[in-house]
């Protein structure tokens, strides 16, 4: 199936409930099952999350929407900015990059990737960050293959 991508801004009003459900399950099922908790309890941090930092304030955040002809919501890469912890340089970040399940596979994470890295270039920045879990080889590849590299490791011991 051939899709006519766009790229378009991020409109709340219409956006919003695909967006919201869209990031959910996709952080929902990057838990590891031994680190799950009661779904009740992730949808309320999941909802605190969104409140503090999906922002309509272009310096904070910003939304692309991955689409097709018939004004389809494919998926979305949202970016944020944040400051470096020791120089306080700001830098973009992926805070979550996802296409709708049955359209992976089809160069719309890709797609949105690609143009994710235009936006920030033109912006000046001469980075992009973002965090991936271990397990999530999937993604790992993916962003891999873009050309990011790891910079620090996140470490846990259970007792």
């Amino acid at each position: 199936m051939a899709l006519d991508l766009y790229i378009r801004p991020y409109k709340p009003e219409e956006d919003e409930p695909q967006f919201v459900a869209l990031n959910y399950q996709t952080f929902w099922d990057s838990i590891p099952e031994e680190e799950k908790i009661p779904e009740t309890d992730f949808c309320a941090i999941h909802a605190e999350l969104l409140k503090r930092y999906l922002s309509p304030d272009p310096n904070r955040s910003m939304i692309s929407v991955a689409a097709c002809s018939n004004e389809r919501y494919l998926g979305h890469c949202w970016i944020g900015f944040q400051s470096d912890f020791f120089t306080q340089k700001v830098h973009p970040w992926v805070f979550d990059l996802s296409v709708r399940p049955e359209y992976r596979k089809q160069g719309i994470g890709k797609f949105l990737m690609a143009d994710c890295k235009h936006r920030c270039r033109l912006m000046g920045f001469t980075s992009i960050g973002l965090q991936v879990l271990n397990h999530n080889s999937g993604a790992i590849g993916f962003y891999e293959d873009f050309g990011f590299k790891l910079k620090a490791r996140s470490m846990i011991l259970h007792l």
